[in-house]
């Protein structure tokens, strides 16, 4: 039908990053330090480098495929606010990029749920200030289980997620429905 024909397909479930870790957590170490200086530290061109061979080599059964796209080598160097990254620094950049993938996933499969609460709290003017909606999803969060918790929903949905946008929108600029969603949807490491 016309209306199946226009979804968007759903993402693929975020993968377990922690529980992975744990699991190839020897084959993780020897691929990270295969790529690294003398230093032990790896900068964002390594990592891509490293990145694009091991995809090359199907290094896969290392580490999956969907580890691999899940890395966002701008990304966690950006957040990290370091221009390389000793494994331990790589591993928490790892795992908040599980924390992302998982967010995006539940709001991506929530949008309705999430479009609905949206207009709901700006009413009329259908904008909504940045701390008005946060505020809004927490409630919904204490009160219907989403399968993120309220903390990692603050971890991604940021000031600074929205500044990076095109629209530079503080506390102070309410936002659109599209302004909101859109910076959101694009952290996809997926696509």
């Amino acid at each position: 039908s016309l209306l199946a024909a226009n979804r968007a397909a759903v993402p693929p479930a975020p993968i377990d990053v922690r529980a992975l870790m744990l699991e190839k957590s020897e084959e993780m170490k020897t691929l990270f330090y295969s790529l690294v200086g003398e230093d032990g530290r790896l900068d964002q061109a390594g990592l891509e480098a490293g990145l694009r061979s091991w995809t090359e080599l199907d290094v896969f059964h290392a580490m999956p495929e969907q580890l691999i796209k899940l890395i966002n080598p701008a990304r966690m160097y950006s957040l990290s606010g370091q221009s390389s990254l000793s494994y331990e620094e790589f591993k928490t950049a790892l795992q908040r990029e599980n924390t992302v993938a998982k967010v995006v996933w539940v709001l991506h499969n929530k949008r309705q749920d999430l479009k609905v609460l949206f207009y709901t709290l700006a009413g009329k003017a259908g904008k909504l200030s940045m701390s008005k909606m946060m505020a809004g999803l927490r409630d919904c969060l204490k009160q219907q289980d989403w399968n993120i918790s309220i903390e990692e929903a603050s971890e991604v949905i940021t000031r600074d997620l929205f500044s990076r946008s095109d629209r530079v929108a503080l506390d102070h600029t309410p936002l659109s429905w599209p302004e909101f969603i859109n910076p959101i949807l694009a952290l996809d490491a997926t696509k």
